[in-house]
């Protein structure tokens, strides 16, 4: 082989060499490239300003599809995850929901007391209420002398922490004789001014309930409508005209 053609054969190897070399090249910048948008992965996106200690509201949530590679590792992937958890510092709209963004709910909050009444069983849980839920307190109040009887919301959006177990309880009737009732403990977080009231009401109402609040139904009632109370001297509400019999 003379000179020339080892020259060539020198040119051809590190042709092949370089021709290696850029297409290991490009198949790298091609991998890091597609790492950064495949494969995806599903994270909750947060759509809304959450305030801190409030449950996520279902709306305020989007399931997007984003590169596995900028996924944190603590990332929420399903919404089930959220469940009975609240915001553990204000949230930002436009955020991917990760592990300590959320907690669970506190039982008691600073300035909270804890109060337990028994309500009855059928009318006032029914086995609907659960902890976490905001329910408004109702207490009927006999009427006095020609004051008349009244139903009225004594606590509005009250936070239930716990919910006992259904027990019978021995009750004094009107004839005097005993019967018994069933009723259910329930444990409320109130304000001072709140667990007041209702220690009152349980103490002299002659009934109370509870209503269950729609989730994120928290708004204020105007105080008309807190109460209901026929007029003076009206026992039973009038019958309509076309139930009177002739």
């Amino acid at each position: 082989m003379n000179p020339k053609q080892r020259r060539g054969v020198v040119l051809m190897v590190l042709s092949v060499l370089g021709g290696i070399a850029v297409f290991m090249l490009v198949t790298n910048y091609v991998s890091n490239v597609r790492s950064q948008v495949e494969p995806l992965t599903s994270v909750l996106w947060l759509t809304e300003d959450v305030p801190i200690q409030q449950p996520i509201p279902q709306a305020a949530i989007e399931e997007r599809m984003v590169p596995r590679r900028w996924v944190p590792a603590a990332a929420l992937r399903s919404q089930s995850e959220l469940e009975g958890l609240v915001a553990a510092s204000p949230l930002t709209s436009g955020s991917i929901l990760q592990d300590g963004m959320v907690r669970e709910r506190p039982e008691l909050e600073i300035g909270d007391r804890e109060l337990a009444i028994l309500v009855d069983a059928e009318t006032g849980v029914a086995g609907k209420v659960r902890p976490g839920d905001l329910v408004d307190i109702y207490a009927t109040f006999p009427g006095s002398g020609e004051q008349a009887p009244r139903s009225e919301i004594v606590v509005a959006a009250a936070r239930v922490i716990e919910v006992g177990t259904v027990r019978v309880e021995a009750d004094e009737t009107p004839s005097g004789g005993f019967g018994e009732s069933r009723v259910v403990p329930v444990t409320f977080a109130l304000s001072v001014e709140d667990s007041l009231i209702l220690t009152y009401v349980e103490s002299f109402a002659t009934t109370v309930r509870l209503g269950l609040l729609a989730p994120g139904d928290d708004q204020p009632l105007p105080s008309h409508e807190r109460m209901f109370q026929l007029p003076s001297g009206v026992i039973t509400p009038p019958e309509n005209e076309e139930g009177v019999d002739e």
